[in-house]
């Protein structure tokens, strides 16, 4: 997406302790979609019952990615087949232009990880599986590495490798109808409430309004961060003022709402429920400062690495590494004080694919159970690896639920 320098050369490989993993978490309900270790979808209960495969030609040749669920029930995922033998041919890039967002200087020709299989033609899909069971296939003219559903269900917005850049595009799985919207890179964006249009945040610091009319340049003082957020409250994103960063709050004409002054501009955020944000500040270095601001002010951890709000469990999530290991924390608006709800060696693959791009994830996939009692982990708990529930209350050892390389709830 959204071209971030690669995490794991900062980071290492984060290994892990812990003991004990057998109980389930209480309450914890729901179902999953999931890739498997031999790469094919398949649905699960949160149990561990009740596993369905979707797929089942996973094979050379043949990748399936980015799980992702509307608010609906819809599931969405992406099939990537080399050689171009069943589907529009598109042609994958090895080199990207890449922003470092701590001197917000350009960086071109830089080689940076694709996703999916690594080839010169790729034929790929979006698999889209209704509420109702009913499937459909539609091709598409790259290999979507990163997909988000419209609020209302309606749309599907996937971004992908595109020369000379990155390409925005959005399908419509009831006509089956694509559209192109945007090329830009690196590219970040957030639907608006009622899904009729998309901000994008692109270029480093270049910000604009799309669809539902002509695109209009939204802003051009904004700071060097990554994923804006649009909420019924207004536009959230990085300003500038003067030589200072400050997180804004602004209406679709652009004028400033409200307002928090920052330290840094390499900030990422996200909007919680009764008007909290989680704000995550680096000055020096991958971990930084989160704080949570609006009807609560606190800081909750000077090491953190990643967070994801809980809507339903009106709680934070986030990550710290200690050691070689990573410890995950859970906090509660409650008042409560933080709870650590385990730790682990996440595996290569989601810290890669997903915690790299955590703020544009958080907008779009949920990795907490319906009901918030649970968190998903993948990676290696006391020498088993899969994927793993651990206990948002800290009160219960994390469960293994199965083999596989990610999963994400339906979120209903």
């Amino acid at each position: 997406m959204f071209r971030r320098v690669p995490l794991l050369a900062s980071i290492g490989l984060i290994l892990v302790t812990l003991a004990g993993c057998s109980d389930e978490p209480e309450g914890s309900i729901g179902r999953l979609a999931l890739i498997g270790p031999d790469g094919n979808v398949a649905t699960i209960n949160a149990d561990g019952t009740n596993l369905s495969p979707l797929t089942s030609d996973a094979e050379f040749g043949v990748v399936y990615s980015q799980l992702t669920w509307s608010a609906q029930g819809s599931l969405a995922f992406a099939r990537s087949s080399v050689g171009g033998g069943d589907g529009i041919s598109a042609q994958a890039s090895s080199t990207a232009t890449v922003v470092d967002p701590t001197n917000a200087q350009r960086i071109s020709g830089q080689e940076v990880e694709t996703r999916g299989p690594s080839a010169q033609s790729i034929s790929a899909t979006i698999e889209v599986i209704s509420p109702e069971g009913e499937r459909s296939s539609h091709f598409v003219s790259f290999p979507p590495f990163y997909m988000y559903w419209s609020p209302n269900g309606e749309r599907l917005a996937y971004l992908g490798a595109s020369p000379p850049r990155l390409q925005l595009s959005i399908l419509d799985p009831g006509t089956g109808d694509t559209m192109p919207v945007f090329n830009s890179q690196p590219l970040y964006f957030d639907w608006s409430p009622d899904g009729d249009r998309l901000i994008t945040h692109h270029e480093g610091t270049a910000m604009e309004l799309l669809l539902s009319g002509e695109p209009t340049s939204f802003v051009d003082e904004t700071g060097v961060f990554f994923a804006p957020a649009w909420t019924a409250d207004g536009i959230y994103l990085v300003g500038l003022d003067g030589d200072r960063s400050q997180l804004e709050t602004r209406d679709i004409a652009g004028n400033i709402k409200n307002t928090v002054e920052l330290d840094s501009q390499n900030t990422s955020f996200a909007v919680g429920e009764g008007g909290n944000i989680a704000i995550l500040e680096r000055t020096t270095g991958l971990a930084g400062t989160l704080t949570v601001v609006g009807e609560t002010d606190i800081e909750l951890s000077s090491e953190a690495l990643w967070f994801f709000w809980n809507d339903q469990r009106n709680s934070l999530v986030w990550m710290e590494q200690e050691g070689d290991s990573i410890n995950l924390y859970t906090w509660s608006r409650d008042g409560s004080a933080a709870v650590s709800i385990g730790s682990g060696r996440l595996s290569r693959y989601w810290l890669q694919t997903y915690l790299q791009f955590f703020d544009q994830y958080a907008l779009s996939h949920s990795w907490w159970s319906p009901d918030g009692s649970s968190f998903l982990f993948f990676g290696t708990i006391d020498g088993s690896s899969g994927i793993w529930l651990l206990d948002a209350g800290g009160e219960s050892d994390p469960t293994y639920l199965t083999e596989g390389a990610e999963a994400v709830f339906d979120p209903r």
